[in-house]
């Protein structure tokens, strides 16, 4: 059964997997290229879990097959400031 939840802040390996996998196999689905996100450091990953597992502007889940990562969704707030 695939188990849908939050990212968690120790999710940057999987985060980083997912991301990449996806990126490969549906690269019009994203706003950037496997290009682009296959040069960040696995720090920045971790920051990237961090950020979506505790933030209010961002978030991202894991959809997993066991402990398996298959899927990823995720969205965010772009704050606009007033002129």
């Amino acid at each position: 059964m695939v188990a849908i939840s939050r990212i968690s802040a120790a999710d940057g390996p999987e985060l980083k997997a997912i991301r990449l996998a996806a990126l490969r196999d549906a690269p019009s689905a994203f706003g950037s290229t496997y290009a682009e996100e296959a040069e960040h450091s696995d720090a920045e990953w971790s920051e990237r879990a961090l950020l979506s597992s505790t933030g209010i502007n961002r978030i991202t889940f894991l959809a997993r097959l066991g402990a398996r990562p298959v899927g990823i969704a995720g969205g965010y707030r772009e704050v606009v400031h007033p002129d």
